[in-house]
């Protein structure tokens, strides 16, 4: 038998509505140059934990910080 309280947060998403120009913004102040380290990591457990609203967010924030385009050389 599945314990559902595990699989709960899945259909959550924690960051529904919130603007990635000005959360990749934020991250750049907090973090200075690992900002993009910091995005990725929230992407990649968002991505583990099944959320994969957050993890398109996520991904977006790291996109903006150029993470992408480092990716692709």
């Amino acid at each position: 038998m599945t314990d559902r309280r595990f699989n709960s947060f899945k259909d959550v998403a924690i960051w529904d509505g919130a603007d990635a120009e000005a959360v990749a913004e934020k991250a750049t102040e907090l973090y200075g140059s690992y900002a993009v380290t910091a995005a990725a990591h929230c992407a990649l457990a968002a991505h583990f934990d099944g959320r994969k609203s957050d993890y398109r967010f996520w991904f977006n924030v790291f996109s903006l910080l150029g993470g992408a385009g480092a990716m692709r050389n």
